[in-house]
């Protein structure tokens, strides 16, 4: 069998209400392009069942743009990045990939030659870039808005030019190449939606919010005059376009008309009207217009629908419908396919045209679920608006009738005249009238349904993994038996056309086939169709019931044969988002349509094949791209996809005897085939005989990383004579080569051993006498990839062990230093790692990216978090599918952060109101593959406003709940009170009869980093601070090393108090690293956590010594006659005995390449060893002193690297650390709740106002302000009058220092740092200032060279007289025994990072006052009107230069 694609059913255009959709025509006029979610479809006008769809845009795409050579199109997506791509094959080859701006794009323009691009829309930093079509490199500036910009337009005669608009209400006029700003034109009163210039470039116009058209001179951008507004649209216009002969525009509007207006005399000769008699409807409003090369003009409505129109002809030529939603139901018809949507909304598809016609009358309000045929051409749908609601398929028109379910319902199937519903409770019978006539009330949750054609059974399937099969007779329901295969969730039940076939499937991929004849009732005929790996959607029988097919959201699609259920045909990545359904259409030649909830595509017939196809006759193998996104192990691929893999010379060798055994290919009686499956490209091919020598075979032109395999391997080579299976992961070539990644080795000798030679050339250690050499190969032990819960289950059950939690770092040299970071802190062997999940999904790529490779690159066991707020279905899902593909198997399901802007959190989705539904959901999709933790909260949850008022009970049932629904560990929200969570930890196994008696709970420790962070860190989650602990920090809080240390020893006796307390129930601790490592690692040591673990036999050895030169060792299991065969790499036993070891010199040999000499070119010495040393055997004092891993400053690979950024001191810490930032994870906040911001700020009218809260703060009158909620730092005292001068002038400071000059580290007041060292200080301020004020100070900078300086505004502008690559360092300190300490970093990445934040808060303190009041004007004019000013004065002897410069020395 094989699968061709016939055809694709485009969805149609995404649109958003009140925000315009550019469209675009190629240069024949033959197709349009759209953006619709995260697909590019290019759309035939002439036939629109032709289309061609591009996919590779991995977030919501927002426009689409034909070059004008017509071979390329550039789309851009909500993330920023553009992607432009050859359209004129079927190849969609891609010509260049970029991000120009950090936010969503809007428009897109090309010059007439195809080699430039303009880019615009919502950045961060700017609102727009141009860039080379072919490399990327910028071609001007685009700048002058304040605010995101809508549309862009380039001229397409030199001199070129270009023109933007934007919400800000100006036009901007670009003068170019390369593009620079002209002019700005302040024409429209509103928002402008959309600028075009016309195809000869006399002309260009604008459209706006305000519903004037205003033409413009293309050479100069003069203003020519506004178009006659006396027949002009009565609503916003979204869109323009301009005719061929450059003689007309047509716009279009919200009034849903479109008019096209004559250039010559402005005014409107045109109308045509979307609206009913009874005026204009929301879903008819235009907002999207294009005129093409052929005359027509292609209109857009809001509801979805492409309206073609031609002059002279009122009326739409043609409309052009699809689906806006994901499609969620489909069936077919005799010359039909129904669809139905998420949004209710049901189309019937023509089979013969492709042409999508609308369903007439009443449909759901919610998403409809399934559709059922019933005799007399009715068409039954069930929705979630709990209707059933019945359609003629003849006229495609629903006939009135609306049956009410009593709950929701979950399926339909049909038998001759009776319908069958599924809801929630239960099951409903119908007669094919609509009345009632049976029912049966069930004790569990029906999920699926379907009903025998040729008999009385009815199957239903359950959330309790169940399917039951009943007898229906007489109105009554008989139970006849019980299905018990399934092991998730059941999906979808199916029935075969016969009767004598049932297929079950599940949320976890699984199918399973029942024979149902005389001779052999539900007995499982199968159980090997296990193609997909994700929630099962859909089932559909062919009409002789030889062949299934399947949809899953695992983007598969897949035909079984049931004669030969062996043999199926498949593919990844056949739908974008996940297939939603399958169906056969026809008879004779039954093509087979595969549902997404995006578009429709056709394939042809199935072919017939009698064996595997031959392999081709070439020294390379094939690639199959589909197979090769597979993340499904070897076993399931089938013999043909072996074959098709195998190097042709040795097909014919492996064609006799092939079997499937231990999840490799074993042929003949003892040779072991094992294809790695790759995640990156390409096959690899291990051959494994236990005949002779071990052999490998591999195709040199690759390199790869795989994913997780079981390979058989007699253990003979390993010096031992008992088979086991060794799971393991292969890296990648350049993986191997830096052998960066936890190490552990699996070792062959290496008497003429391929593998040896392998290891030869990765490491560059060359051969010589091969039985003096062994060689240490990394892989990664298949436990690294465990589900938390079953790592739990493997260890000895009073066995400690330890986690750590990270957050994806703000810049990308911050990432990649906390890679080197991950590594290092790896080798100390934490259970898990959780990566954190920002609020509303504001670091989702950042988190997913940084969880895979904390899985992938670092073999760590990884739990990511995720957030239910702001989430809706779309995104969870493929969220949890990318977490799936990169082999993630642990999901911390929270509610979220309250969203920015509100007091209190509010559900943005009924879906998800608690993170009980995530869980419930997860669960649902998902079945068993992810384990879920939840959080809890010691001191109650942080929505009460003070800890004595928060109910510790309350939160105790809505915890039990999450746990009911599926949870399998908790991990608790931070906090330092000991006793109150041990008596949390009480109560909480006596809950509600035991409920949570035996489940694992994880108490969130974070060591204290620095007393600031730490104050505010507490106040942010509402823990509560023992005074005793609040003391001994107070004594020390001058001195940050002692901080540290301080928090170092609470955490220690935290632990310790923990485990005696809770009798040992809680053995398990999880660190918050802040992504810092020093602090951490004396945790582990001093509280002797390292110690405990190296009695397990589970780790690997690793060392760890501490300041004071005492050493922990944690030893790696070695491969071991004696020892028992472990499951999953977790060995069983006393956890108080020490590790069994072997003398011998592979045991000895661990992390370790041995070579006859150590050469400088040779990568990573420190994993190197002499020949002549190799076969010593080691003391334990001689071993505990290898692969050491020191924290003490300035010794090995923790020391060192472990310290340099241990003093982040708040933002301007260096940019590069992995812990710059803000630390909470919340982004842009005003620190305060709404209404105490009031009570602070009250509500100021003029900018002296806003200067009165400046000074008032910096007096210490004002506890706080947006940009700070604490009062002046002490060590400001000596600058609070020069401060106070600024802000009364009207630059408004928010951050400051005072010069110093060597100040003992001990100071009360300036000290940090160590004891007995000195610090020093250059002089800063940072301050918001107009521009007027800005253009004077500029010039008066200019002649500084003594000052430093970074100026910028909310719309990108950027000024400074330094270099991108030059840093500041005004906070320095010199301590003994070490090199000098920079915390402090003033640079252009850090100033950049801050001045977004600090223009947004603008915009947070706007939010608080009611939109149009004096208050929420005033601050929105100076956020996007003032500059943020730093400037750094290097001459910190004179403590007064600063401010002698600024004019404020003397001020009183």
């Amino acid at each position: 069998m094989s699968l061709t694609r016939a055809s694709t059913w485009a969805a149609s255009p995404s649109t958003t209400r009140a925000q315009p959709v550019h469209l675009s025509a190629d240069p024949k006029g033959e197709r349009i392009a759209y953006a619709s979610n995260k697909s590019i479809f290019l759309r035939s006008l002439t036939n629109p069942a032709e289309s061609i769809q591009y996919d590779q845009h991995t977030h919501p795409t927002t426009v689409a743009k034909f070059s004008p050579s017509g071979y390329y199109v550039a789309s851009a997506d909500a993330s920023g990045a553009v992607r432009v791509w050859d359209c004129a094959g079927t190849d969609q080859i891609l010509k260049l990939e970029t991000k120009p701006i950090a936010g969503a794009l809007k428009d897109l323009a090309w010059d007439s030659e195809s080699k430039r691009l303009i880019a615009v829309g919502d950045g961060k930093e700017r609102f727009g870039a141009a860039f080379t079509a072919d490399s990327g490199n910028s071609v001007g500036e685009i700048s002058g808005h304040s605010s995101v910009v809508n549309a862009v337009s380039i001229r397409q005669q030199r001199p070129f030019r270009a023109v933007t608009a934007s919400d800000d209400t100006c036009v901007v006029f670009y003068t170019g190449v390369p593009f620079r700003y002209s002019k700005t034109i302040r024409t429209h009163g509103r928002f402008v939606y959309d600028v075009a210039f016309s195809p000869d470039g006399e002309y260009f116009v604008s459209v706006g919010a305000d519903a004037k058209v205003f033409l413009y001179s293309g050479k100069e951008g003069e203003v020519i005059g506004e178009f006659d507004t006396s027949e002009g649209h009565k609503g916003s216009i979204f869109a323009v376009s301009w005719s061929p002969d450059s003689k007309f525009v047509v716009t279009a509007s919200a009034d849903a008309t479109l008019k096209a207006w004559d250039i010559s005399s402005q005014t409107c000769v045109e109308t045509w009207s979307l609206s009913e008699s009874d005026g204009p409807s929301v879903p008819d409003q235009q907002v999207g217009v294009v005129w093409t090369a052929k005359n027509e003009i292609v209109s857009l409505s809001l509801c979805g629908d492409l309206n073609v129109f031609t002059r002279g002809n009122p009326k739409p030529a043609k409309i052009i419908k699809g689906h806006q939603k994901g499609i969620t139901a489909l069936t077919a018809t005799e010359d039909a396919v129904w669809t139905g949507s998420y949004d209710g909304v049901i189309r019937s598809w023509d089979t013969k045209e492709g042409e999508a016609r609308e369903v007439e009358g009443e449909t759901h309000t919610n998403q409809v679920v399934e559709f059922a045929q019933v005799d007399g051409g009715k068409v039954w749908s069930v929705g979630w608006d709990d209707t059933i609601r019945i359609a003629d398929a003849r006229v495609r028109s629903f006939d009135g009738s609306v049956i009410k379910t009593d709950s929701q319902p979950r399926g339909v199937s049909r038998r001759g005249g009776e319908v069958f519903v599924a809801v929630v409770g239960g099951v409903v019978v119908y007669d094919a009238k609509g009345e009632k006539v049976g029912e049966v009330v069930t004790g569990y949750e029906p999920t699926a349904i379907s009903a025998n054609p040729m008999s009385e059974e009815v199957a239903v399937g359950g959330a309790d993994n169940v399917v039951r099969v009943y007898t229906f007779k007489a109105g009554k329901f008989e139970e006849k038996t019980t299905l018990t295969g399934n092991r998730a969730p059941v999906t979808v039940v199916a029935f075969s056309p016969s009767g004598t076939l049932l297929a079950t499937a599940d949320s976890s991929g699984k199918i399973i086939l029942y024979s149902n004849t005389p001779s052999s009732t539900y007995e499982i005929k199968t159980t090997r169709w296990q193609f997909h790996n994700a929630r099962i959607t859909s089932l559909a029988w062919n009409t002789d019931s030889t062949k299934c097919a399947s949809g899953s959201l695992d983007t598969g699609v897949c035909v079984f044969d049931t004669e030969k259920v062996g043999k199926w045909v498949g593919g990844r990545g056949a739908h974008k988002d996940g297939c939603a359904g399958v169906v056969w259409s026809g008879v004779e030649v039954p093509p087979w349509l595969v549902l997404t909830p995006l578009n429709l595509r056709e394939t042809g017939p199935p072919l017939r094949t009698a064996r595997p196809p031959a392999p081709p006759h070439s020294t390379r193998p094939p690639y199959d791209l589909a197979a090769s996104q597979s993340r499904v192990l070897p076993k399931a691929l089938g013999p043909e996809a072996v074959l098709a893999r195998l190097m042709p010379t040795q097909v014919r060798r492996f064609t006799r005897n092939l079997e499937i055994l231990e999840g490799c290919y074993r042929l003949g009686r003892d040779r072991h085939l094992a294809v790695i499956k790759p995640s990156l490209r390409g096959p690899f091919l291990f051959w494994f005989c236990a005949s002779h020598d071990t052999a490998l075979t591999f195709d040199m032109r690759h390199t790869f990383s795989f994913s997780c395999l079981d390979i058989h391997v007699h253990q003979r080579y390993l010096d031992t004579s008992t088979p086991r299976t060794l799971p393991i992961i292969f890296p990648s070539r350049s993986l191997l080569r830096t052998l960066n990644g936890p190490i552990r080795p699996l070792i062959f000798r290496s008497n003429r051993d391929r593998l040896s030679r392998l290891a030869a050339k990765v490491t560059g250690v060359k051969e010589g006498r091969r039985h003096h050499h062994y060689y240490s190969y990394p892989v990664y032990p298949i436990e690294k990839i465990m589900k938390i819960s079953d790592k739990l289950e493997q260890i000895p059950k009073d066995a400690p062990y330890f986690s750590f939690e990270f957050w994806p770092p703000k810049t990308t040299a911050g990432l990649e230093n906390l890679h080197a970071r991950l590594f290092r802190m790896s080798r100390l062997q934490p259970f898990f790692v959780t990566v954190t999940w920002g609020a509303g999904g504001s670091t989702a790529a950042l988190s997913l990216d940084l969880a895979s490779a904390c899985h992938q690159s670092h073999g760590l066991t990884t739990c990511l978090h995720l957030t239910c707020t702001n989430m809706d279905k779309s995104i969870l899902d493929q969220t949890l599918l990318r977490a799936r593909d990169a082999g993630i198997r642990n999901i911390l399901a929270l509610r979220g952060d309250p969203p920015r802007g509100q007091e209190y959190w509010t559900a943005t989705s009924e879906d998800f109101v608690y993170a009980r539904d995530l869980v419930r959901y997860i669960k649902e999709q998902y079945g068993d593959y992810f384990c879920i933790g939840v959080a809890a909260y010691p001191e109650g949850h942080v929505e009460g406003s003070v800890v004595v008022e928060r109910d510790v009970s309350k939160d105790l049932g809505y915890l039990a709940e999450k746990v009911k629904a599926g949870a399998e560990f908790v991990l608790t929200q931070l906090f330092y009170d000991t006793e109150a969570f041990i008596a949390f930890e009480k109560e909480l196994r006596e809950f509600d009869g035991g409920v949570m008696k035996d489940i694992p709970v994880i108490p969130t420790i974070m060591p204290i980093q620095s007393y600031q962070s730490f104050r505010r860190m507490t106040k942010l989650c509402g823990a509560f601070v023992p005074p005793e602990l609040l003391a001994r920090l107070d004594k020390v809080k001058g001195d940050d090393e002692a901080v540290k240390m301080v928090g170092v020893d609470v955490a220690v006796e935290m632990i310790q108090r923990i485990y005696e307390g809770t009798e040992g129930r809680c053995r398990g601790v999880h660190l918050c690293t802040l992504n810092l490592e020093k602090s951490v690692g004396s945790v582990l040591e001093k509280s002797g956590l390292l110690d405990k673990v190296a009695e397990r036999e589970d780790v690997p050895e690793v060392n760890i010594v501490n300041g004071q030169g005492r050493t922990v060792t944690i030893h790696e299991s070695a491969i071991d006659d004696s020892a028992a065969p472990a499951t999953n790499g977790m060995a069983h036993g006393n956890p108080g005995a020490k590790s069994r070891r072997t003398s011998s010199l592979i045991s000895e040999s661990q992390n370790r390449v041995v070579v006859e000499e150590i050469r400088a070119d040779m990568a990573r010495l420190d994993l190197l060893t002499v020949a002549k040393d190799a076969g010593k055997v080691e003391s334990p004092a001689s071993r505990r002193r290898s692969n050491s891993v020191t924290l003490q400053e300035g010794k090995s690979v923790m020391g060192k690297l472990a310290t340099w950024d241990e003093f982040p001191n708040g933002r301007w810490g260096d940019a590069r650390s992995p812990a710059f930032g803000e630390l909470d994870g919340y982004g842009v906040t005003i620190h305060v709740p709404p209404q105490e911001a009031l009570q602070l700020w009250q509500h100021p009218t003029d900018k002296s106002d806003i200067s009165s809260l400046f000074v008032c703060h910096v007096k210490g009158e004002l506890r706080a302000i947006p940009w700070s909620e604490e009062g002046l730092a002490p060590e400001s005292e000596a600058i609070r009058q020069h401060l106070i001068g600024l802000n009364q002038k009207g630059w408004w400071t928010v951050g400051s220092q005072p010069a110093l000059n060597a100040k003992p580290s001990a100071d009360a007041i300036f000290g940090w740092g160590p004891k007995n060292g000195w610090v020093f200080q250059k002089a800063f301020v940072e301050f918001f200032v107009s521009p007027e004020d800005w253009r004077e100070l500029y010039e008066r900078l200019k002649e500084q060279p003594q000052i430093s300086f970074y100026a910028g505004n909310r719309r990108g502008d950027h000024y400074s007289n330094m270099e991108q690559s030059d840093a500041n360092v005004v906070t320095w300190g010199i301590f003994p025994g070490r090199e000098v300490a920079q915390p402090t970093i003033i640079e252009e990445v850090s100033f950049r990072a801050w001045k977004d934040e600090a223009f947004a808060i603008w915009g947070e303190w706007e939010k608080i006052y009611p939109k149009g009041s004096p208050s929420a004007e005033l601050i929105n004019k100076i956020g996007e009107n003032y500059l943020l000013v730093t400037l750094v004065h290097h001459e910190f002897l004179e403590q007064n230069a600063l401010w002698e410069f600024l004019g404020v020395v003397n001020n009183e």
